[in-house]
């Protein structure tokens, strides 16, 4: 935006003239908010190094070309209104600001491209495709939401988001492009929704460390997390809507996998009646996941008919550790592993078991698993009776799939 005219006698030099000019920028973008791509993308490139406050304008914001967030550290993308609202005639979108590509949908085409350090998103919406595509569940997904990208000489990527939504992307959340790209972590998200999406969040390089989730919902969600390589993540509080598979681990990268001993903790994490069959984890068999761990604490499986759980809740991969705390209504047949070393285990711990449960065994798929898993159960209940399965005593037996 132009700088208002003022009188020459007004201006103070020096640093007062920096802090003056700051302080009127500031407020020519905040009574003139961000309304289009190219607006967004100009004010993008003019602040690399500034860490400003970028306002976007209420409504719907429709972009045709990738807005490249490169170099420099700090600033923000801050909205206004509520994320949760979908349809365009409501009041609260009306309210919002939400910013859709609509440009070529190519295999990697993103609505955000980043290499920006420290960058926020602030109370806004960012949609793959047209809020009538998204609402009638027609049209192509844009290929990639958010991608962040940091060469080897850069430091960590540092993203935040607070209170956004994340429609209509093939992958809403692209860590990394590849094993190398070594700093594509540190995420901080808070009140995050996704609707509508193949994957939410997918890391794809071999140090993916420190990545936050606080208050998630998802919906209409193929795959909430999925990992190329190792990594460190941290979830805690989650409402799933609809079935999905929540932790998906893939080691076929022919570069490898990176961190041994990763590890992956879920907190609060509640199924709703709409998410019956969803999977907690699953893993590409017959791969090596060098010691990683994965942990579930206070997990709420959905009552409606428990028993009528078709899927495998838990599935075992090569040299990993699994451990299932304070899950509510494990059913029969909710464990497979597949495996080629005796690497493997699962500790289940103070969990309440379904009535299709009678014995330690009933949790257990071996029809449908390989290898060997070491199975560790202990304090666990049954539903209705309350009384304590295998009579309390710990069971600590290593399993044979058939």
């Amino acid at each position: 935006h132009a700088m208002p005219s003022i009188p020459g006698s007004w201006i103070p030099t020096g640093a007062g003239s920096q802090l003056l000019y700051d302080l009127l920028d500031d407020l020519c973008t905040a009574v003139n908010p961000l309304s289009s791509g190219a607006a967004i993308q100009s004010a993008l490139d003019n602040d690399r190094e500034n860490g400003r406050r970028l306002e976007l304008a209420c409504g719907e914001i429709t972009v045709t070309d990738t807005l490249d967030i490169d170099g420099g550290t700090g600033g923000g993308l801050h909205g206004q209104g509520a994320r949760e609202a979908v349809a365009a005639d409501n009041a609260n979108a009306r309210g919002g600001s939400v910013v859709i590509y609509n440009g070529t949908k190519a295999a990697n085409e993103a609505l955000f491209s980043q290499t920006r350090t420290n960058f926020i998103y602030r109370d806004s919406a960012y949609q793959g495709k047209s809020t009538a595509d998204l609402l009638a569940d027609t049209g192509t997904r844009t290929p990639i939401g958010l991608h962040v990208t940091r060469g080897p000489s850069y430091g960590s990527g540092k993203t935040r988001l607070y209170n956004t939504r994340w429609s209509g992307f093939g992958r809403a959340i692209v860590m990394g492009d590849a094993m190398a790209d070594l700093n594509c972590d540190e995420t901080r998200c808070y009140d995050a929704v996704s609707f509508r999406n193949g994957t939410f969040f997918q890391a794809r390089n071999a140090q993916s460390l420190g990545h936050y989730f606080y208050g998630l919902t998802a919906l209409e969600t193929d795959t909430i997390f999925e990992f190329l390589g190792g990594g460190k993540l941290l979830v805690s509080g989650c409402d799933l809507l609809t079935e999905a598979t929540f932790l998906h681990l893939d080691a076929t990268d022919e570069d490898g996998w990176g961190q041994n001993f990763s590890k992956w903790t879920f907190r609060d994490i509640n199924l709703d009646a709409q998410a019956i069959n969803s999977r907690l984890l699953t893993c590409v068999p017959g791969l090596d996941y060098y010691g990683s761990k994965v942990r579930f604490d206070g997990v709420h499986l959905s009552m409606n008919d428990p028993g009528g759980w078709s899927n495998e809740l838990i599935n075992v991969g090569d040299n990993m550790r699994v451990r299932l705390n304070d899950v509510s209504h494990l059913c029969a047949g909710a464990i497979r592993w597949n495996t080629t070393t005796s690497k493997s285990s699962i500790h289940i711990r103070g969990c309440d078991v379904w009535s299709t449960v009678e014995e330690v065994v009933d949790l257990l798929d071996p029809s449908e698993s390989t290898g060997s898993l070491r199975v560790i159960v202990e304090n666990c209940y049954l539903d209705g009776t309350y009384n304590l399965l295998n009579s309390g005593t710990l069971f600590n037996e290593i399993r044979t799939g058939t």
